[in-house]
């Protein structure tokens, strides 16, 4: 497969699958709201925002530094890139 052959690729998969399941949490969350459940709205949105920065940490931060200041990639002997900071 492609996909496990590319770090990029299976990165990017990756979140965009647990962004997609960021979504339909809080769409779930949203109709808990609707009935009145409001602890299980509370855990709900809890997961969905524990998840959304576990990806902000994870990719969208390392991503943007990687974007902007590219003086500190380091390529390693893996072909995968190091951050110096």
């Amino acid at each position: 497969m492609a996909l496990l052959n590319n770090p990029f690729a299976l990165i990017a998969t990756t979140s965009l699958t647990i962004e997609i399941i960021v979504l339909s949490l809080l769409l779930y969350g949203y109709m808990l709201k609707r009935q009145l459940k409001f602890r299980r709205h509370g855990i709900t949105m809890a997961v969905a925002v524990v998840l959304h920065l576990i990806m902000i940490f994870a990719i969208m931060i390392p991503s943007f530094v990687l974007a902007v200041f590219p003086e500190f990639i380091v390529p390693n002997a893996s072909g995968m890139f190091l951050l110096l900071v």
